[in-house]
């Protein structure tokens, strides 16, 4: 992948965050979805960054070549 470090971490911690706020909305709000949307998130955390990567790198890409249409 095309992303450093510092960007890999800067995934991870957007990620974290919005995994403890569903799942305060849950605890909070009594909202079954925000549960199960925050474990879905931290089961898949490694594959939800590594597709947030690709996307990064793709949006780079086309926002570097204009004109081609």
């Amino acid at each position: 992948m095309m992303t450093n470090n510092k960007q890999q971490l800067l995934l991870l911690n957007i990620n974290r965050a919005l995994i403890y706020f569903l799942a305060l909305c849950g605890l909070f709000f009594d909202y079954t979805w925000a549960y199960v949307v925050s474990l879905t998130l931290w089961v898949w955390l490694a594959h939800c960054i590594r597709y947030e990567k690709m996307l990064l790198v793709y949006c780079r890409h086309l926002l570097s070549a204009p004109g081609t249409d």
